[in-house]
């Protein structure tokens, strides 16, 4: 849990040192996308490997991952952002709440239920 929230915490700090969006707009998105977004890949890929790391798969790391993807939202305002790891490719949820909250599934447990990754959501 507390990497979680240093990640959180680290992309808040790093998030002003980016353009800023409109305080309005911010308002009414999903805090920890709109930081993700903000990134570049590299940092991007820093984020999620962090987010599966912090889920228990030990697969992933930064020096072996790349491709991250941005999905879409779900009907909550949950942000899907995909990662590929060496062996494996993960779907990170940033929750839409105050604490930027991630949940990690592998995309083959996914896939098994008809939910493809790296393709936009509908």
């Amino acid at each position: 849990m507390k990497l979680k929230a240093l990640t959180m915490t680290t992309a808040l700090v790093a998030f002003t040192c980016f353009p800023k969006a409109s305080m309005d707009a911010v308002a009414r998105s999903n805090t920890g996308h709109t930081i993700l977004s903000a990134m570049n890949e590299s940092q991007q890929v820093v984020f999620l490997t962090k987010a599966a790391a912090s889920a228990g798969n030990t697969v992933c790391s930064a020096a072996s991952a790349s491709r991250p993807f941005f999905q879409g939202f779900d009907s909550e305002q949950s942000a899907y952002w995909n990662i590929t790891c060496a062996t494996e490719a993960f779907t990170v949820m940033i929750k839409n709440n105050a604490e930027g909250s991630t949940s990690t599934m592998p995309c083959s447990l996914l896939r098994s239920i008809g939910i493809q990754c790296y393709t936009k959501l509908d």
